[in-house]
């Protein structure tokens, strides 16, 4: 059943539609248009070679807990580990961590962290390591983005030198 618009509504909402219809032609076309112009990425086989990725902004910081434009968090998530990360299927795996296991109903997590981890001066990466970042991110005179996501957590305890239990 047609409406019943009375002819200059109707004319307009023709105008609209034709306007909206075009802008998203333009759009879809300059993405296209893009994409066509972007190198691709040829994902290295072997260790050592490079990537290269685009960013909207160059960084304007490169530590992790004070990064706070997208820039800058894409880029350190890209050069630094945390103790769990997703998979390519969005599964959370290991990354710092070898395994964990959930305690009490949950709400206790601990971490068992990988042996062969070892800092650029030689120095092994070890549960202190990861209760000094969790002081950080919890000290009021850091200025970090991040404070809020640690919140909810009431202690971080160092069961051994690879073990740690929030």
């Amino acid at each position: 059943m047609p409406l019943n618009l009375s002819q200059g509504l109707h004319s307009r909402v023709l105008l609209i539609k034709k306007f909206f219809i075009k802008k998203i032609s333009f759009w879809l076309l300059s993405v296209a248009a893009f994409l066509f112009f972007v190198p691709t990425l040829d994902f290295a086989q072997d260790y050592g070679d490079a990537i290269v990725v685009a960013s909207i902004a160059d960084a304007r910081n490169l530590i992790p807990i004070l990064a706070s434009d997208s820039a800058s968090a894409e880029i350190c998530g890209l050069l630094f580990n945390g103790l769990v990360k997703f998979d390519k299927d969005i599964n959370l795996i290991g990354d710092l961590a070898e395994s964990w296991e959930l305690r009490g109903d949950g709400l206790v997590i601990v971490f068992h962290l990988r042996k062969d981890v070892f800092w650029h001066d030689g120095h092994p990466f070890t549960a202190r390591d990861v209760e000094f970042t969790y002081q950080k991110l919890i000290d009021p005179k850091v200025k970090t983005p991040y404070s809020g996501d640690f919140e909810q957590i009431r202690s971080l305890e160092v069961i051994d030198e690879y073990t740690v239990k929030v």
